[in-house]
């Protein structure tokens, strides 16, 4: 039997990363995540998607702005860094909540981010990006 590494089996738990943007609660996969931190000082960016590029650990990483992604205002605090492949890229958060497990069979029923023009842009420029974001989930309370 082949399974799809990708995708966990609908009976397991599912590890996320949960952050506060806005009013939102955005919770992404913690597979995708490299860590967490204070925004750093921001370059010019490599397109007007992103806020500016920020060296993290000596890699020029493209931020995003999860206020602007959601389409909301928000006061971010912490940057949550991605990987998907070689290639990271960063989103500013208001708050970093901590990390919930959720049932893989449930992840479906929380609605994924909202179709936005900032979203559209991401997924015109940097299509690769915006599979990993459309792993997210907007989660209407914290699981217990």
């Amino acid at each position: 039997m082949v399974r799809d590494l990708g995708v966990p089996p609908r009976t397991e738990q599912v590890p996320l990363l949960v952050a506060r943007i806005a009013t939102a609660l955005w919770a992404i996969p913690i597979a995708h995540v490299v860590e967490t931190l204070r925004p750093l000082a921001f370059g010019p960016a490599d397109h007007e998607i992103f806020v500016g590029n920020s060296v993290i650990r000596g890699i020029a990483t493209p931020v995003l702005d999860g206020g602007t992604l959601l389409g909301a205002s928000s006061v971010p605090t912490r940057c949550v860094v991605l990987r998907f492949g070689e290639e990271r890229r960063g989103v500013l958060v208001d708050e970093v909540v901590g990390v919930r497990t959720i049932a893989a069979a449930a992840l479906g029923g929380y609605p994924g981010l909202p179709q936005t023009a900032a979203g559209e842009r991401v997924r015109t420029v940097d299509p690769a990006f915006a599979r990993v974001l459309a792993t997210a989930r907007l989660l209407p309370e914290l699981p217990a």
